[in-house]
């Protein structure tokens, strides 16, 4: 496992500084059921709780440092959203060869598909990463280094897109990467969403009061017959 473990860090490029916090990142909760029920060891769900706020911290930053002078508050949102869902994780996961490092009960390991699982590897990595650093630009070099290829592409390109068909139904798109990987991107969040209904309600409203109002104003003001 130690092996394994400095393997994992060579990919990563960040070397543990308490690499208990790579084991815990690396364990799932059926490996331990598995071989002791009552054991106290932990497993990776307060690390993957950490990692998911770590890492939308920092795609936000990166995406902020690269777009602010070009992009809108929406897109770099969105542009967030992209980078962090699960089906992009995984993706990430199979590109840290995340599936030989997990400690797996034999349920888990027999999945044909372990998409989830390595979603949830990644934000546990992650989340190890920022506890056991004393530097900040620990982690963004991480995240960095798997999500660089991408950072233009969530926004310049396919959010760009999103905004200028907001008003239009499409079923999604791909991009590829300078690495060569393929992002497939679902439908585009729709800018008429209930916010947007909600304000031509009231725009709606008001204007029929301004219209009641004249009217009433105009009548008044009528001759009696």
């Amino acid at each position: 496992m130690v092996a394994q473990m400095k393997e994992l860090e060579m990919i990563l490029g960040y070397n543990f500084n308490d690499e208990e916090l790579l084991r815990q990142a690396l364990t799932r909760g059926s490996a331990i059921n598995e071989k002791n029920p009552d054991a106290s060891e932990k497993s990776f769900e307060t690390l993957e709780f950490v990692g998911d706020a770590a890492l939308k911290h920092a795609i936000a930053q990166l995406l902020y440092r690269k777009h602010r002078e070009n992009s809108t508050e929406y897109v770099l949102h969105m542009g967030t959203v992209e980078l962090i869902k699960n089906s992009f994780l995984s993706t990430i996961g199979k590109e840290m060869q995340l599936e030989k490092f997990l400690l797996m009960g034999k349920g888990e390991k027999n999945l044909t598909n372990k998409d989830r699982l390595l979603a949830d590897g990644v934000e546990a990595i992650l989340g190890a990463v920022s506890l056991d650093t004393n530097s900040k630009n620990d982690l963004l070099d991480v995240v960095l280094r798997f999500w660089k290829p991408y950072l233009e592409l969530s926004t310049s390109h396919a959010l760009q897109f999103c905004l200028k068909e907001a008003n239009t139904d499409h079923k999604g798109y791909t991009l590829k990467s300078s690495n060569g990987n393929v992002i497939t991107y679902g439908k585009c969040g729709k800018m008429d969403s209930i916010p947007w209904k909600m304000c031509i309600f009231v725009m709606r409203f008001i204007l029929l009061l301004i219209l009641l109002y004249v009217s009433l104003v105009i009548m008044s003001n009528l001759p009696n017959l």
